[in-house]
């Protein structure tokens, strides 16, 4: 039997009613939190992939680094063997062109040395070259420079000295002197280069 007016609230339901809110208000407060640990998480899972990319692109750096450097090494290096076996290619060659360079050149001047002329001797000292020899007049000493000047293997040929030979009244024959230098078809190679030997022991504190 109920005793309470019909228009009485009743307090079961009003306590009810009273708290659906704040219930809402929780759950959508525990949804918030949720989602933003997830956020937190996936954003803090982001962060560790992206971080491990770049340790692994340093690490790829690093290495193609190192190659490099090696690379360079090897580069300097075959470029410096790359210029020493030059340098060997052009001694090589100056050396197998001087082994028939100067019998070239003595023929030559045995063909073009008129026959009033008689060489006497023929010096040679690397590159430089020196004729000393007898004509009948100067005029014959005249065109045995003419003719020399002609040989391929004789360059900057030039007259040192003429004299008479023997007495004023004697046939009038002619001393001369010719200098010039050797032309070579190689190349000229680098001069040897200049080894240190390295101090011993003790001579470096005197």
């Amino acid at each position: 039997m109920n005793l309470l007016p019909a228009d009485a609230p009743r307090p079961g339901r009003s306590a009810g009613r009273a708290s659906i809110p704040g219930r809402v208000r929780a759950v959508a407060g525990a949804l918030l939190v949720g989602f933003t640990l997830a956020a937190v998480g996936l954003e803090f899972r982001s962060l560790t992939t992206r971080l491990e990319a770049a340790r692994t692109e340093r690490d790829r750096l690093r290495v193609l680094a190192a190659e490099r450097r090696g690379l360079e090494e090897r580069l300097v290096r075959d470029r410096d063997r790359l210029r020493r076996l030059r340098i060997e290619e052009a001694r090589l060659a100056r050396w197998d062109e001087e082994r028939f360079l100067f019998p070239e050149l003595l023929r030559s001047l045995a063909a073009a040395i008129p026959d009033a002329a008689v060489l006497d001797a023929v010096r040679r000292d690397g590159s430089a070259l020196r004729v000393s020899g007898r004509a009948r007049s100067a005029a014959v000493v005249g065109r045995t420079l003419d003719a020399f000047g002609k040989i391929e293997r004789a360059e900057g040929l030039e007259l040192l000295w003429v004299e008479q030979a023997g007495e004023a009244g004697d046939s009038g024959e002619q001393r001369f002197a010719f200098a010039g230098s050797l032309r070579y078809r190689s190349r000229e190679p680098e001069p040897f280069e200049r080894v240190e030997a390295p101090p011993r022991h003790g001579e470096g504190s005197r």
